[in-house]
């Protein structure tokens, strides 16, 4: 009936009587091949389990002296949980034998009824197995529905996150589209050739900004549908930098920053995407002149053997560690209230991060709250087509 039948049976036996232990292990030996460890006592007992387990299933003589069942069961129970333990006995109560029962022990097989033994080791096996079984079955739901858990967790926070960024794309259209109509309005009642162009600088200034709202959102929109493509070409790293430098040293000026370019020594060249590189550094640069106050706002390029690494560095607000694990997740933003104090969409660090990587390479974050920032890009000379 019971066909479990092991390669090897690794059998723990707690008996005090040479002869006895010889008949049992004689008895086991002519259905199992055995791997038998002999205990005599309390001590060899408690070797065994924590030297030499786990095992199969453990048998154990009901009374030796100065030790019992109940105490090498407790004992098999602590150190090995699951492993099934049959009492051999002479003599056993039936009182002892229902508690031992009650307690957790397999079952029972007298000594002068030991044709029982075999058919209760098989039973013992199979049932052991099939809480293994179940017990891992268990593990495994539990396991999923964790998993699930966090998918529904991550979905849920994914939509809150995307309903914070909407209400925040709403709000960073409206102000330069506010400036656009009203200064446009203003514009057409002007005479005052001073005023009038004052008013065109701050429309120019406003559709410079939704503009790049508007491409930032078709860079996400492109990203989240897997459609990135890239258009590497021979660049020269210096006129990149030089380029970043023109663009932002108004912006520094007005804030009173210092505005520092590292170029390198000679015309190096690197094969990038010229567009989306650019758009790395500006976003980066644009960052950190938002975030900072008083001080300096440096950048450039250091070569290390086929790398490039492309640094921003600042002496602004500073990224808590407990914000850097979520700073370059999509649509998250370290502050993502309507009461904010700085705008934006909360996209371009993301952006940067996936342009970086379709480039084969990897942004590299180093903050001090207080103290400033660096964020290095390192890309490799030559890329992949």
């Amino acid at each position: 009936m019971y066909t479990i039948k092991p390669d090897i049976l690794k059998v723990l036996f707690l008996e005090d009587s040479n002869f006895d232990f010889e008949i049992i292990k004689n008895m086991i030996e002519s259905e199992f091949k055995l791997d038998f460890t002999h205990a005599i006592n309390s001590e060899t007992f408690i070797e065994a389990l924590q030297n030499k387990g786990p095992f199969d299933i453990v048998l154990s003589d009901f009374s030796l002296p100065s030790f019992d069942a109940f105490a090498a069961l407790e004992m098999t129970q602590n150190t090995y949980p699951s492993t099934p333990f049959i009492v051999v006995s002479g003599t056993i109560g039936e009182d002892k034998a229902v508690d031992l029962l009650k307690k957790g022990a397999t079952d029972y097989v007298l000594k002068d009824r030991l044709t029982r033994l075999i058919p209760s080791v098989r039973r013992a096996l199979k049932e052991a197995r099939e809480e293994k079984k179940l017990a891992e079955a268990q593990a495994n739901l539990r396991k999923q529905n964790q998993e699930l858990l966090l998918a529904v967790e991550k979905a849920e926070e994914s939509d809150r996150l995307k309903t914070s960024f909407l209400a925040n794309l709403s709000h960073e259209i409206r102000t330069p589209m506010n400036s656009i109509m009203g200064f446009s309005a203003l514009l057409e009642d002007e005479d005052d050739q001073d005023l009038k162009l004052k008013y065109i600088e701050i429309i120019q200034r406003a559709s410079s900004q939704l503009l790049n709202i508007i491409n930032s959102i078709i860079d996400i929109s492109k990203i989240e549908a897997n459609k990135l493509t890239l258009k590497p070409k021979t660049i020269y790293v210096n006129e990149v930098l030089k380029y970043q430098q023109a663009t932002f040293e108004k912006l520094a000026s007005t804030k009173k920053l210092k505005l520092t370019a590292r170029l390198l020594p000679t015309a190096t060249t690197i094969y990038a995407d010229e567009t989306k590189l650019n758009q790395v550094l500006s976003n980066l640069i644009d960052n950190a002149l938002k975030f900072t106050k008083k001080g300096e706002v440096s950048f450039g390029v250091q070569q290390r053997d086929s790398l490039f690494e492309f640094f921003i560095e600042d002496t602004g607000i500073g990224i808590s560690d407990e914000d850097k694990v979520f700073i370059f997740d999509r649509f998250r933003q370290v502050d993502d209230t309507k009461t904010r104090k700085y705008g934006g969409l909360g996209v371009g660090l993301s952006i940067s991060k996936s342009y970086i990587e379709a480039m084969g390479g990897e942004i590299i974050l180093k903050s001090q709250v207080g103290k400033g920032t660096r964020v290095s890009c390192i890309l490799p000379s030559v890329q992949q087509e």
